[in-house]
């Protein structure tokens, strides 16, 4: 055996190795990554009023080591989306962009009356099917999209809060 051709071939295996792992660790540098969790009981005391506000949404952290501009925040209906604003809600407003920073998060809630009220509306014109789970999707600068799917299905979701609609309107 030539062990010069040996420890010739075992350099370039090392050689491209360092290359390839060089590689990963620059594209892992600049990762932009969102965990989301859905939330659906929430409430928020209103000292004005002397009650508490049930609101539903999303909690987003930013878990990569980039800063993530939130730029559109929706709700999944059938085959169409219906887009929500932060500002429908008085008391937690949250102004889209979002510049959500390395290791924080946010809350984007809504008012769970307004909420039941949208996803009624848009259930009887969109043609939903009542058995799909709730999807937040949320939509970053770059047009990266993020998912955060409830334990709901539209059906069980209105059956269990829909009273709440009632109450408050």
């Amino acid at each position: 055996m030539n062990w010069a051709i040996f420890w010739s071939a075992l350099s370039s295996i090392a050689t491209f190795s360092a290359v390839l792992v060089a590689l990963y660790q620059t594209k892992i540098a600049y990762k932009k990554k969102l965990k989301l969790s859905f939330l659906d009981n929430v409430k928020i005391a209103v000292p004005q009023e002397d009650n508490f506000i049930k609101m539903i949404g999303v909690n987003i952290i930013n878990i990569g080591n980039k800063k993530v501009i939130i730029k559109q925040i929706s709700i999944k209906l059938g085959d169409g989306i219906l887009l929500f604003l932060p500002e429908l809600t008085r008391y937690v407003p949250v102004k889209l962009p979002y510049e959500l920073n390395v290791d924080y998060s946010v809350d984007l809630l809504f008012e769970l009356p307004i909420f039941i009220r949208h996803v009624k509306e848009n259930i009887l014109t969109s043609g939903v099917d009542k058995r799909d789970k709730i999807v937040f999707r949320i939509k970053d600068s770059a047009g990266k999209e993020y998912k955060a799917k409830s334990n709901f299905t539209f059906k069980s979701f209105l059956d269990k809060f829909g009273e709440v609609s009632a109450m408050n309107s």
